[in-house]
């Protein structure tokens, strides 16, 4: 079965889900490539437990603005974020 063009795998870019692995970099890019698809885009996590260190990049790790029809299948999956940046902002978005 060939996957979905609007669904993002996280696991796609390189989020391996262990808990020990920084996914951070490989979250914030399915989530890009998600927001640039546009609406009706789908973020996937499979089950696992995946670790966000520090982000230099500013803070939080995941800002979405402005953001129309976006979706995060979480699927159990388990978010261990660094005391540093928040997981995710969410402003103006439906």
């Amino acid at each position: 079965m060939a996957p979905h063009a609007d669904r993002f795998r996280v696991a796609d870019y390189g989020a391996v889900g262990d808990g020990k692995t920084d996914d951070g970099p490989a979250i914030r890019e399915a989530v890009a490539a998600a927001v640039a698809a546009g609406p009706g885009a789908m973020v996937v996590f499979a089950k696992g437990t995946y670790r966000m260190a520090r982000y230099k990049g500013g803070s939080p790790q995941i800002a979405l603005k402005d953001i129309s029809g976006l979706t995060l299948e979480g699927n159990g999956a388990e978010i261990i974020n660094n005391p540093y940046n928040p997981f995710l902002v969410v402003n103006n978005c439906d």
